[in-house]
This record gives structure tokens, C-alpha cells and sequence, in this order.
């Protein structure tokens, strides 16, 4: 609308989602980790359908929300939507 960025800082929630058929590659997982340090979000997570050992252990050694497995009816849609919440009630509680 305005043509401007919304500014990292103002962002309340920030996803990385991937739709693979095939395992995310360390790769990705370290692109994440850089997105994350790069916005000053207070929450971000990373969602993919594709459950990727690597990547996992990366995210969990960095205390980073991830949610793998994420396909319409599975139980990783309803975790994701879970932190969704999470994320928001913290930014509505700190209002």
C-alpha cells in the first residue's frame, strides 16, 4: 500500500515456511538461524513439512521454535497454530 518495509522490530511474529518433499538441508537451517538474527522479531519460527534430523538439532542447540511435519489435518498444523498463539497472547499480555 505505502510501498515501505514493515520494520523487523514492529514485527510480532515471523515465519520461515517450506514446503519440500525432501529433507531441508543444514543449509536452510543456517539461512534460518541468520533471518532470525537479522530481524529483531520477538518470535520466530521455522515451519516445513519435511522432518530434517540436521536442521532439528541445529534449531534445538540454538533455542529456536521450529515445527516440522506441518501438513493440513497433521498434528504438527495444530502445535504451529499453538505457537501462533503463544507468540500472540505474549504480545497482547506486554500491551
Amino acid at each position: 500500500m505505502l510501498g515501505i518495509d514493515p520494520r523487523s522490530h514492529q514485527a510480532v511474529l515471523v515465519v520461515e515456511g517450506k514446503y519440500y518433499s525432501s529433507p531441508l538441508s543444514l543449509g536452510m537451517g543456517r539461512q534460518f538461524l541468520g533471518l532470525d538474527v537479522d530481524l529483531s522479531a520477538d518470535y520466530t519460527i521455522m515451519a516445513a513439512t519435511v522432518v530434517s534430523q540436521s536442521v532439528s538439532h541445529l534449531l534445538q542447540g540454538r533455542k529456536r521454535h521450529y515445527e516440522f511435519g506441518v501438513l493440513p489435518g497433521r498434528k504438527a498444523e495444530h502445535d504451529l497454530k499453538e505457537r501462533f498463539a503463544i507468540a500472540l497472547r505474549g504480545y497482547r499480555n506486554r500491551r
